[in-house]
């Protein structure tokens, strides 16, 4: 699937993370919309890394999300670096962590159901936290939040926004619009279980699900008054919550 989410994003003018094991040649052509995610700081000298305009490191709360970072930094200042950080109960004070060295982007990922690693809150409920923090802290516009995990339908885009989040990205519901059923005790034929699909084929698909999203989105937007996506980012005034 990862030649069809390179050339999905090649077409859709957005990106695709993929982990920096997985990225092989025929990726080539749609490299330009291939963020590739650093397992460590040995990945630093790999040449898709060398050659990416933004690379994701990825990194936990406790020991190496400050230092990684940092190392990425000093291996290339002119690339945009993205930390990828699981969604915990302590999420605000490792991102307070990677204001105070300069980093700029943060990816929070939640659990399958949209809720905190280790923890009980739902997606959005922490989001919420910790976007508040940081405009409370007078720095919320030099850090942009990129949301994933649990990502299920178009919906779950402006509420993430509406939550803080300046991004979402999507992970299992790229099977899902390939034709597959998530749950082991379904008996589905899934063409990208059995190897047997063509990238241009699961391109497309994904095109579609993200032209659908896109449509929807424009729906929520329009029936909030809002005209750019950007604007939605927080404004909590615009929902309600149950």
């Amino acid at each position: 699937t990862h030649i069809a989410r390179a050339k999905a994003a090649f077409e859709l003018g957005n990106f695709a993370i993929i982990r920096i094991a997985e990225l092989e040649e025929d990726i080539l052509p749609y490299a330009e919309k291939v963020i590739p995610l650093l397992a460590s700081a040995e990945d630093l000298t790999n040449d898709w890394a060398k050659n990416a305009k933004i690379i994701e490191v990825d990194a936990d709360c406790n020991t190496t999300a400050s230092s990684f970072y940092a190392a990425a930094k000093a291996a290339y200042p002119d690339k945009t670096v993205t930390v990828r950080l699981p969604l915990t109960p302590d999420s605000i004070t490792c991102v307070d962590e990677l204001v105070e060295v300069g980093c700029t982007f943060v990816h929070l990922v939640a659990d399958e159901q949209a809720h905190e690693i280790n923890g009980d809150r739902f997606l959005t409920d922490a989001l919420h936290e910790i976007h508040d923090h940081l405009v409370d802290e007078n720095v919320r516009d030099q850090l942009s939040l990129i949301i994933s995990g649990g990502i299920a339908a178009a919906e779950h885009m402006p509420k993430s926004i509406i939550c803080g989040a300046d991004a979402v990205a999507i992970d299992f519901t790229i099977l899902i619009a390939l034709g597959c059923a998530l749950w082991a005790d379904v008996r589905h034929n899934c063409k990208v279980e059995a190897g047997k699909f063509e990238a241009d084929w699961a391109a497309q698909r994904l095109v579609n699900l993200m032209s659908a999203w896109r449509d929807q989105l424009l729906e929520s937007m329009g029936a909030m008054g809002i005209r750019e996506v950007r604007r939605m980012r927080g404004e909590l005034g615009r929902a309600m919550f149950y």
